[in-house]
């Protein structure tokens, strides 16, 4: 029992690495140490945390490398120096990818907090790809019907209506009728929509 156990963690800890070692110690204690091999080899790497100074001290090389922060984030270094935070995963069974920004436009805790929003979406089936998407043609929307209400303000139709009268009527007519605009309705509903004044 002492010798399978010593076995394990000799595995665990880096000391037996050798299948050829594995088969020759198996074989002289009559113990299978080939599946303690493969359990140790097939384990998880360790992630630690990345802080700021790494970041700040990660250099270029031929071809990009990621430097990993841990749940799926990591820091992809380009051979040109830019440093673009990514974040990997998984839903449905399907691998993803993210891009987070540049750093340092996009800070190491800016990053980790996106990710985390991105994992919670993940959590509940919603691929945060799609959910940006929408995120972004929503606010599309609310851009154009925002300059939509602002270009149908009374103020700026009446001054359009001002310009199109040029060579129709005189120039007295137009600049009378715009000047009791601006006196008497401007200040009340210019900056109201046609839809919104009663």
């Amino acid at each position: 029992m002492f010798t399978r156990v010593f076995l394990y963690y000799a595995v665990r800890c880096g000391i037996v690495q050798s299948y050829a070692f594995g088969y020759i110690f198996g074989y002289i204690f009559d113990i299978p140490i080939f599946s303690y091999t493969q359990k140790a080899t097939s384990m998880a790497k360790i992630v630690f945390p990345l802080n700021p100074k790494q970041i700040d001290n990660a250099k270029p090389k031929e071809k990009n490398y990621p430097l990993f922060d841990g749940g799926g984030l990591y820091l992809e270094i380009s051979p040109k120096g830019s440093k673009l935070w990514r974040m990997k995963f998984r839903l449905n069974g399907k691998a993803g990818l993210l891009s987070f920004g540049k750093y340092p436009d996009i800070s190491l805790q800016q990053a980790r907090i996106k990710r985390e929003e991105a994992r919670k979406q993940i959590a509940q089936g919603i691929d945060p790809r799609e959910a940006k998407r929408e995120q972004e043609r929503q606010q599309v929307e609310q851009e154009a019907a925002k300059a939509l209400h602002d270009e149908n303000t009374f103020q700026k139709i009446a001054l359009r209506l001002h310009v199109s009268k040029q060579g129709r009527t005189t120039d007295y007519y137009r600049n009378k009728m715009l000047r009791q605009f601006e006196i008497h309705l401007f200040p009340v509903v210019g900056e109201k929509n046609l839809k919104n004044i009663e």
